[in-house]
């Protein structure tokens, strides 16, 4: 992909090379008045004359994107409340999932997989890299591949749109329209940075454009160049560095000594282990526990040691981002027009995590009584140790996208048509260093000479040599591509009723996807772990086995929309849209709407639909998959025997199933709003509001580990809960169990060796909220111009169905019930300044909760009678100002200058009990940015 790439970037620069050295000077253009509140949208509706009111969509023109100052798309985007969360952003540091420069949009808090992002009005390329969400494989698009300079609007349809758009459009469309028709030349460049940490950010963009052949031909390009040095934890404040946070006084004087906001690690330098023999069934059996103190003297028992591995963990990654866009119209002599567009996007991201634990969950590590460091004379299991010798994990992800486009468009008989066909590809080569594998440490713990791997030194014990006898890279390489036509054809005036022409937009779409998702051999089987008699396939430490997996599918669409006028008040959209998947059935989606102005000044509208979603690639031919997972208790052994693999302190093996009957989604949605334009003295406000409702059917699922041990429990029985036969110590403790327990009596069982779920059709979702935003212009005589904004949005109701529970997550863990933004933007001769402000409600957050009966306060639960820990709302400013000189004789003219600070107030993100302290697909650590940039037109 790469070769092909490099010919695309070698032919994109030889005509940028030509179109810069035959770019005539362009003069500079005297600043423009103040954008009205209604922009020209192109999502929604591919018919023209759609009154713009009819659609709710909420539009961000260019000028409120410059104002914002914002580098990247998802900070960007979090500024439009209806988005929801970016559950896929670039902190991830997962080994199962996409990392590096990402964002995925995911509206209505829906899941990224159920929006669908256009680039031009066109379907970008999936991720190369697949997401899981609750276990769930999920696909995302990229928008941090789009750079926010080169957009010249955003449109959001915030309504089901599968009868116009097909799959993925369940919660809506967002669409990126890049800047097209520039004439002249420009460069600019942006410089920002924290205050308090090391966050910085330059980027340098320059773009132009010309008309040749006496303006019937045009030629564009833009390119830029973004660079980020990103954060590390440690320095941040210690609520958010130190994972025991108990005794912070940021934490309320109820909540301070809870012993959950104790996040410490158990694996740590000072190993853990059991003592014993591995038995003819390849199970060890233990004669006693026993850990290295901070003295390395060998003591009994687990051992009381911590480990904050946040100290290593990068936040925020490092990371190098360029785009290239050349763009090419012409309009032939017989009045068809020719475009072509070519997109390129690479990035460079680095990151950093603890160095690597090691439990018996993660690897089944045993040290045999001949290890020369091995001072108690048995086999040793290894059940917990963290050599931090090692260093710290660093993943570098290396992505590659572009996008050839070429089309034509023109008009016959009346009808105006546009075909286009399109080729994108994506690319994503992941690599993590400082790992291990489970062979050569086995190898090297088998030495009996002074060069084997020690587990008894505590930290610092291995030399780098040795490390380097067990040190490996992983690397996972992921492709995804598309290849697409489609052809449209749009009439408005395809007949006429009394009270108007009927316009008509009539279409065809063929499209081919593919993926591919190859792991690395030793984590794809091809290089497994067999040492002992004990099998893995994955030999590396910490990391499930994957195996590698690839597919593709065909899908051909037909649809038809009508624009029907009733009356001179009413109007209807109709829209259908039929869909045939390769590998998924066929289907037809329909979609009415209704638009209906009983007074020039009220528009109301409403509108019904149906979606469909199909498996994504990935749901359907993953195969089945090994995976380790922490904090799942066992409920028949847990009480039992405290131990940590019951308790679920340590990593316990599971399957989870690939499906390849799993059905589409289906939803239906319903949206109800109006539009309040007055005229006279409140001449320039808008008020718009849209209550909606969706219900999907047939969601995706993995029911999960702890549902199949709930079921074991409930009923005696499950099988997909696998379990050894119960030892003779497994027994005892049992029998002394009931002893104590007579009316909790419990069948002894031994510990978990596999827990297997599989993806299913199953649940019904139902989520319903409302929108509204007031936008107003005016001008204000010698002040100058205003225009005053706000958005709101509420999420009223989430419920979610896993099996026989039905979950509300209105506020729970992400999904705030508010959220909101506002701006006023003010415009004077060649000045113009913004404030802007962004508000997050507040969640709970699910790990951190005490009983009704403690009387903390929090956000209560009466069924399982807890009172669960309230992360605060958050609301930040961002403040910008700007002068563009114009109709000087000198260097200056043609110049702008801004400059803007993110984070006016300094706010911190509000604390929530995870890992980094926040929850980051809600709320950022950049805290106060400073920015200053310069834009200089030819």
């Amino acid at each position: 992909m790469k070769r092909i790439i490099f010919r695309s970037i070698t032919t994109a620069s030889s005509l940028t090379a030509m179109l810069a050295s035959s770019m005539a000077m362009a003069q500079t253009p005297a600043p423009e008045a103040m954008t009205d509140v209604e922009e020209i949208i192109t999502v929604g509706s591919r018919v023209q004359g759609l009154s713009e009111d009819a659609l709710p969509v909420t539009v961000m023109g260019a000028d409120q994107i410059e104002a914002l100052g914002a580098t990247n798309m998802q900070d960007l985007l979090s500024h439009i409340p209806s988005i929801g969360d970016f559950e896929f952003q670039d902190s991830n540091t997962g080994t199962n999932g996409a990392r590096g420069d990402v964002a995925g949009v995911n509206l209505r808090s829906l899941g990224t997989g159920n929006t669908l992002t256009l680039l031009n009005g066109r379907r970008m390329v999936v991720h190369p890299t697949f997401e899981s969400k609750n276990g769930v494989p999920s696909i995302l698009y990229n928008v941090n591949s789009i750079p926010s300079s080169a957009v010249s609007r955003i449109e959001v349809l915030r309504d089901g749109a599968s009868a116009l758009y097909g799959a993925d459009a369940t919660g809506g469309v967002v669409n990126m329209a890049l800047t097209e028709q520039y004439e002249g030349f420009s460069a600019s460049v942006k410089y920002g940075g924290s205050e308090n940490t090391s966050y910085d950010e330059t980027t340098l963009t320059a773009k132009g454009g010309v008309s040749i052949n006496g303006g019937r031909t045009h030629l564009g390009f833009f390119a830029t160049h973004y660079d980020r040095t990103g954060v590390m934890i440690s320095e941040l404040d210690t609520l958010y560095s130190n994972l025991d946070r108990r005794g912070n006084p940021s934490i309320p004087e109820e909540w301070r000594d809870d012993s959950q906001l104790n996040n410490l690690s158990s694996v740590t330098p000072y190993s853990v282990f059991q003592l014993g023999s591995l038995n003819s069934q390849g199970r060890f059996v233990s004669t006693g526990s026993r850990h290295v103190n901070q003295a390395l003297q060998i003591g009994t028992g687990v051992g009381s040691q911590r480990f904050n591995f946040n100290e290593e963990v990068q936040i925020t990654p490092d990371t190098e981002r360029s785009n290239l866009m050349l763009t090419l119209s012409h309009d032939l002599d017989n009045g068809i027009n020719s475009f072509s567009e070519l997109t390129y996007y690479s990035s460079d991201s680095k990151t950093q995590r603890a160095s690597g634990p090691l439990d018996s969950g993660l690897a089944y590590i045993i040290v045999p009584s001949t290890n020369y460091y091995n001072p108690t004379g048995s086999d040793v299991l290894l059940t917990r140790y963290r050599p931090t010798e090692m260093g710290a994990r660093v993943i570098k992800v290396e992505q590659d996208s572009y996008r050839v486009l070429t089309g034509l468009s023109g008009e016959f008989n009346g009808w105006d048509w546009e075909s286009a066909i399109w080729y994108s590809a994506a690319s994503a080569d992941d690599e993590e260093f400082n790992r291990m594998s489970k062979t050569l440490l086995s190898q090297s713990l088998a030495k009996t000479t002074p060069d084997s791997f020690n587990i008894f030194g505590g930290p610092g014990a291995n030399s780098e040599d040795i490390l380097n006898t067990v040190r490996i890279s992983s690397i996972q390489k992921s492709e995804s591509t598309l290849a697409s036509w489609d052809a449209k054809f749009t009439k408005s005036d395809l007949f006429s009723l009394p009270a108007g022409d009927v316009g008509t937009a009539l279409g065809l779409e063929w499209r081919r996807e593919t993926y591919l998702d190859d792991r690395d051999p030793r984590q794809d089987g091809s290089m497994p772990y067999d040492v002992n008699g004990i099998f893995d396939e994955s030999d590396v430490v910490g990391v499930s086995a994957t195996r590698d997996s690839s597919a593709s599918r065909t899908v051909v669409s037909a649809y038809a929309e009508f624009v029907v006028p009733l009356t001179s008040d009413l109007e209807l959209q109709l829209a259908g849209r039929y869909e045939d998947f390769s590998d998924a059935g066929d289907t037809f989606k329909p979609k009415i709407s209704a638009y209906y102005s009983p007074l020039d000044m009220l528009s109301l509208r409403a509108s019904y639909s149906k979606g469909f979603r199909a498996p994504n690639l990935p749901q359907m031919n993953q195969g089945d998959i090994i995976r380790r997972i922490l904090n799942v208790e066992d409920p028949l052994r847990a009480d039992v025997t405290g131990l940590d693999i019951d308790t679920g302190a340590l990593y316990r093996t599971t399957s989870r199933l690939g499906n390849n009957d799993l059905k589409p989604e289906h939803t239906d949605t319903v949206s109800m709003g109006f539009v309040f334009q007055p005229a006279g003295a409140l001449d320039g406000l808008m008020v718009t509001f849209d209550a909606w409702e969706i219900e999907q059917r047939n969601v995706v699922v993995l029911l999960g580990e702890g549902y199949e041990l709930d079921v074991e429990a409930q009923f005696g029985s499950n099988p997909n809960v696998v379990r050894a036969a119960p030892t003779a110590q497994d027994i005892a403790l049992f029998d002394a169990w009931n002893a104590a327990n007579p009316d909790d009596q419990r069948t002894p069982v031994g510990p978990t060796t596999n827990i297997i779920s599989q993806y299913i059709n199953a649940d019904v979702r139902k989520v319903e909220g409302w929108d509204a935003s007031v936008q107003y212009s005016f001008d204000a005589g010698q002040v100058g111009q205003f225009r005053l904004r706000t958005d709101v949005s509420k999420l009223s109701r989430f419920e979610q169905q896993a099996g026989p529970v039905t979950t509300d997550f209105v506020r729970r863990a992400g999904n705030p019930e508010w959220r909101a933004s506002g701006s006023i933007a003010w415009m004077k001769n060649n000045w113009r300044s913004n404030l802007s402000a962004r508000y997050v409600g507040s969640v709970y957050s699910t790990g951190l909760y005490n009983t009704i009966a403690s009387g903390v306060s929090g956000t209560v639960d009466s069924n399982l009678n807890r009172v669960y820990w309230d992360v605060d709302t958050w609301t930040t400013f961002d403040w910008s100002v700007g002068y563009e000189f114009v109709g000087r004789d000198d260097m200056l003219n043609g110049t702008n200058i801004s400059a803007g600070i993110r984070n006016l107030s300094d706010e911190e993100p509000p604390f929530a009990d995870v890992g980094n302290g926040f929850y980051q697909a809600l709320h950022n650590s950049y805290g106060r940015v400073w920015w200053l940039g310069v834009e200089k037109q030819f």
